[in-house]
């Protein structure tokens, strides 16, 4: 880890932007940030890998964060973008014997904030609100795991429409002619996030590119026609997008 130029105030004036954190008292987001160090992570550094002792609780600032899983076959699967804002690495914190279900990676130079696995557990146990909050972040969480859960049995298109849109919510840039994402994204990180084949990937991008819902640029940052993209979505989403509180 290499401190970055974040402060103390920077961090909390950013988090205060999201949902969760924003609903606690002041004196928690303070004591919360108070107990927590900044973190900067050049590309490719491993934030934790899966099976690691869980020591702390992390909140993405800046850059590409991202989540991995292995699969049957021992490939590694893109399982979630940690863009700014987005908490992880608390699922277990609660359970002494927990151990890391995932890997995080920087696919970039990025920022983190930290709270450590003693600090969290000094909040928790100092203050019933403390321990009401933590739990209210892991149910947000177990929330968003059940949407992909449920998402997996919607077909391909509809699954990559939604992963897009979710891209550009966390690392989004408007632009004059769409949303650019703000990350390096290859065709084959997408078709593994989506769980299809790069085959696959490469003909629907290459047909929607036709149709005017996304301009790819290689493995640089393509850019999104938000609107019509949302237009592939189904009822599901708009529960979805009324209750998408995981950052």
């Amino acid at each position: 880890m290499i401190a970055g130029r974040w402060t103390k105030k920077d961090v909390h004036q950013f988090l205060a932007r999201g949902r969760w954190f924003a609903s606690l008292p002041l004196a928690m987001q303070e004591k919360i940030v108070a107990h927590s160090e900044v973190a900067r992570f050049s590309a490719g550094a491993i934030l934790f890998k899966f099976g690691d002792p869980i020591d702390g609780l992390y909140v993405a600032l800046e850059g590409d964060l991202r989540a991995y899983v292995m699969d049957d076959e021992g490939e590694r699967v893109f399982f979630r973008a940690l863009g700014p804002g987005s908490w992880f690495g608390d699922t277990g914190l609660l359970d002494t014997h927990g151990r890391r279900l995932f890997d995080v990676n920087a696919a970039s130079a990025a920022t983190a904030m930290f709270l450590p696995e003693q600090a969290y557990h000094e909040l928790a146990e100092s203050d019933p609100a403390f321990y009401r909050a933590f739990v209210q972040l892991m149910c947000i969480h177990s929330r968003h795991v059940t949407r992909i859960l449920i998402e997996t049995r919607s077909e391909a298109p509809r699954r990559t429409a939604r992963a897009l849109l979710r891209l550009a919510r966390a690392h989004g840039l408007p632009a004059n002619d769409g949303m650019r994402l703000a990350m390096n994204l290859s065709q084959a990180d997408l078709a593994s996030l989506v769980g299809v084949s790069r085959q696959y990937m490469n003909e629907l991008i290459a047909r929607w590119e036709q149709d005017g819902l996304l301009r790819w640029n290689g493995k640089a940052q393509p850019l999104l026609d938000t609107e019509k993209l949302s237009g592939l979505l189904s009822p599901l989403d708009s529960w979805i997008r009324d209750n998408e509180d995981w950052v």
